[in-house]
């Protein structure tokens, strides 16, 4: 069975070493980690302070994937305010804010809002409740969260926040770990479904 890039769906050859692995695909140069960690894994607090630490070596990454993401949603909103849920360190809104979008950020960790503050755009530190207190008269016409849902201890009330601060035409984007054991999960939790 042949690995394929979340993004651009080429292939990748089969990772022959014990545990994951990071593989680059050549194709859009995004990162995968082949097998994919288990959920337990990727809650372990170790494992997410290593991550941040090594984290700025991957913002090349990061700018080609945000890159991705924006051309994404011009494609189905032209135009408007957007909010980003869990922007980290903010490669996603420098790009929205190089295509001339009025951006907004959401961020629960200090180091990732250190570097995103570089950016001169506003910046919420927390999760929804500050969100939903801050912005309680506006309205967005994106709403995006990329690979960000799982952090939240309540996914349900985080899209159910997002849905709240959109605009009456407003769209959320939403992009999950592509991960059978995430799947499962989410869609046990909360009985939905939806195609990575």
């Amino acid at each position: 069975m042949e690995a394929h890039c979340p993004l651009c769906d080429a292939g990748l050859p089969i990772s022959q070493s014990a545990g994951s692995v990071l593989q680059y695909c050549g194709t859009c140069a995004n990162a995968v980690t082949q097998p994919a960690p288990a959920v337990s894994m990727l809650q372990h607090d170790d494992l997410r302070q290593t991550c941040r630490g090594q984290s700025l070596s991957l913002r090349p990454l990061w700018q080609r994937q945000a890159r991705l993401r924006m051309d994404w949603i011009h494609l189905y909103q032209a135009e408007g305010p957007i909010l980003e849920v869990g922007c980290g360190t903010g490669e996603f809104l420098a790009v929205a804010l190089a295509d001339g979008c009025e951006v907004y950020g959401l961020e629960t960790s200090e180091s990732g809002l250190r570097h995103a503050r570089q950016l001169n755009v506003e910046l919420v530190q927390g999760g929804m409740a500050q969100a939903m207190e801050r912005y309680a008269d506006f309205q967005f016409d994106s709403v995006v969260l990329w690979d960000s849902l799982g952090y939240f201890p309540d996914p349900l009330g985080v899209l159910r926040g997002c849905r709240q601060l959109l605009g009456c035409r407003g769209r959320l984007f939403l992009e999950v770990p592509r991960s059978e054991e995430h799947t499962s999960e989410l869609q046990s939790q909360f009985r939905i479904s939806y195609a990575v």
